[in-house]
């Protein structure tokens, strides 16, 4: 469809929304990889643009990472200002903040030789902390699914729903390819303490019952890889026998908002999710209006 219909059909499904449309050659459609990240700062929102390589060179990422920049010669990012490159590769899934200063990531999607030759964890940590405003980083050894290709990002596996509480992919089910490498990660979980030294509140998320894909290839299916909004959270389903009690799990970690479903086969097949193919950016603050002073903001689900 060219690209002036399928602008128009757009208009028309959203009419009466307040939408602007903007338009930037890709080669995937992953923004939350390689779209802006939102940060709070006492000056106001700050929008930061990493480095994207295609998760370590694994796919052609030219045009991906030239996005946030023609969305910015549009005007699309004016209110928040020129982004800033902080000058190292990182993916927005590849991190997960708690709005308070904390990071959850796992170490190996982002250190990486083939993403950032010679920084070590020491090195790249320091830097997360001083371009996302963090007090600290919690690095993740274990966990990933079969089927993924991004070196096992964390907004698949393990999700803040609230600085005391995290959402977690379980499995447990042995005959299950994620089981392993799950329960692993359920034990480092279980080890991590809040910054306050208390224990996280943990939610597990059931697996999908069936390995969909080629059994030799499941899928990656994940409930964790779910879109936080202002009151409202969408769980990925896959019309698995356990689409509904994911929907459940995420209900009691964020019981202050409306849980719906949405329907993710589609993009599953293509190895990602709801949260890869989206990128929150929170509003920017109304004139007059003093700036919020959050130590992290980062995958911006928390305008």
């Amino acid at each position: 469809m060219a690209d002036a219909q399928q602008r128009e059909r757009l208009a028309a499904e959203l009419e009466g929304l307040p939408v602007q449309f903007g338009l930037a050659p890709s080669n995937d459609v992953w923004v939350r990889d390689h779209g802006p990240i939102g940060v709070q700062t006492p000056a106001g929102l700050r929008l930061l643009k990493f480095r994207f390589d295609g998760w370590g060179g694994k796919y052609p990422a030219a045009l991906d990472d030239r996005v946030v920049w023609h969305l910015a010669e549009q005007g699309l990012l004016a209110p928040w200002g020129d982004p800033v490159e902080p000058g190292f590769t990182l993916e927005g899934g590849a991190i997960e903040g708690d709005g308070a200063g904390t990071l959850l990531a796992t170490r190996r999607s982002i250190v990486d030789e083939a993403r950032n030759p010679d920084l070590d964890a020491d090195t790249l940590g320091a830097k997360l902390r001083a371009a996302l405003g963090l007090k600290r980083v919690l690095w993740l050894e274990h966990g990933g699914l079969a089927g993924d290709d991004t070196d096992g990002h964390i907004d698949t596996l393990a999700r803040f729903a609230s600085p005391e509480a995290i959402v977690y992919q379980g499995c447990q089910d042995p005959a299950l390819p994620n089981h392993a490498a799950l329960s692993r990660m359920a034990e480092e979980l279980r080890a991590l303490r809040r910054a306050d030294g208390q224990a996280y509140t943990l939610y597990a998320l059931p697996h999908t019952e069936q390995a969909h894909g080629d059994a030799q290839a499941p899928l990656p299916t994940s409930y964790a890889n779910a879109l936080l909004l202002n009151g409202r959270v969408l769980v990925p389903q896959y019309g698995d026998p356990s689409d509904a009690a994911a929907l459940q799990v995420w209900q009691q970690a964020r019981p202050q908002d409306a849980v719906e479903g949405v329907y993710c086969r589609r993009l599953v097949q293509q190895y990602g999710g709801l949260h890869c193919a989206t990128m929150n950016i929170p509003a920017p603050a109304a004139a007059g209006e003093p700036a919020l002073n959050l130590d992290a903001a980062t995958a911006s689900e928390r305008p």
